[in-house]
């Protein structure tokens, strides 16, 4: 199973790219409150059609976030 790269950015700003492991779990650090934002993306390197138009790759683009009070 190929392991994911999740872009974290926390209240304070700063982004931080960490691999998830091979179950897709990540522990992310919270040192400070407020919202942090995780962002993952997958890049499908394929021809394919989409809504009738002809593309060299298609990325997936998912984004959570969290507040730590």
């Amino acid at each position: 199973m190929r392991k994911a790269l999740v872009t974290v950015i926390n209240p304070e700003r700063w982004s931080r790219t960490l691999t998830a492991d091979a179950e897709g779990k990540l522990s992310v650090p919270t040192e400070w409150r407020g919202r942090y934002i995780l962002l993952v993306r997958h890049s499908v390197n394929e021809p394919t059609v989409l809504s009738g138009q002809k593309v060299a790759q298609v990325t997936h683009v998912s984004t959570r976030t969290f507040e730590k009070p």
